[in-house]
């Protein structure tokens, strides 16, 4: 402690002398450095030569601990500019590889107005359309020069279609006879209803001999049906699901039981009366049938 306070008042002593020398430089004009310098040293002397031992150790260990802070605070500044120049170097480095252009093929993603603005491949321009009107008339023009072309004469070996092959064609197709007859009411006209008098022909014949195309499957109420259809007339029939037929029941306007309680309608084919239904006699090609009205049961007509 003792020599702490000695080296205290030592320094106290140097600065107010030091102090008191400035001031005596100040207020005397035409002093130099030289003069102050040349005191100082006189004042160093003079003091180095009245110390003791003791303060001379102290003063060396002040002056050891002084320059060992010195050297570390210089060391400390060096190296934080050491580290300030390496930081500086490295943000240069970086600087540098942004402003560099990425290479062909890496991963290192392309500036954002490179990738908005993409450069535009320029294509091709279409070879320009003439109108359609020029070509129109071009072809009319093409059409007005070319010579007509001759039509092809037929040769001699080619003959005119003969009506004799349609007729063979006609003749090809099957076909039957229909004949529609109510003669018997000519005998019986006074078991005749007076209303039914006008429909009666004065021949008898309603429908005379025709012959009518026929389809395979045909039955005699088809044909019928077909016939009276052609012609314009009157037909009237019933089914009878008892017997799985057609029943006929009137023809130009005569039914049965208008001449009798026995008349009525019946068929025959190739001059016979079939013991079955119309619509189940089934037609073949050259078949003759007749339809005739009967006023006793069918004892008038021949068959």
């Amino acid at each position: 402690m003792l020599k702490q306070k000695k080296i205290y008042s030592f320094f106290r002593k140097t600065a107010f002398l030091l102090c008191m020398a400035v001031i005596l430089c100040s207020c005397q004009p035409g002093t130099d450095e030289h003069a102050f310098t040349t005191l100082d040293e006189k004042y160093v002397s003079s003091n180095e030569a009245s110390k003791t031992p003791a303060q001379e150790e102290a003063s060396n260990s002040v002056k050891g601990s002084g320059q060992k802070e010195q050297s570390e605070k210089t060391d400390a500044e060096e190296a934080d500019g050491n580290s300030s120049e390496k930081k500086d170097r490295k943000t240069s480095k970086k600087e540098a590889s942004r402003h560099k252009e990425p290479a062909e093929g890496s991963n290192t993603p392309k500036p954002a107005n490179a990738a908005k603005n993409p450069e535009k491949k320029k294509e091709p321009n279409p070879p320009a359309r003439r109108p359609e009107s020029r070509q129109e008339d071009k072809t009319e023009k093409k059409e007005a020069t070319e010579k007509p072309k001759a039509s092809k004469r037929p040769k001699a070996s080619e003959e005119p279609f003969s009506t004799e092959q349609s007729s063979t064609e006609q003749s090809s197709v099957e076909s039957c006879s229909i004949l529609i007859e109510c003669s018997s009411i000519l005998e019986n006209k006074e078991h005749l209803k007076e209303s039914k008098t006008s429909f009666v022909p004065a021949n008898g014949i309603i429908l005379k001999k025709s012959k009518i195309p026929i389809e395979k499957g045909d039955s005699v109420y088809d044909v019928l049906y077909r016939i009276c259809l052609e012609n314009k007339i009157h037909i009237e029939s019933k089914y009878t699901p008892a017997y799985n037929t057609y029943y006929v029941e009137g023809i130009n306007q005569l039914y049965e039981f208008d001449c009798g309680n026995l008349s009525g309608w019946m068929y025959l084919v190739n001059g016979k009366k079939p013991n079955y239904g119309c619509s189940n006699y089934k037609v073949s090609a050259g078949d003759a049938i007749v339809w005739s009205y009967t006023c006793n049961a069918g004892k008038d007509i021949d068959g």
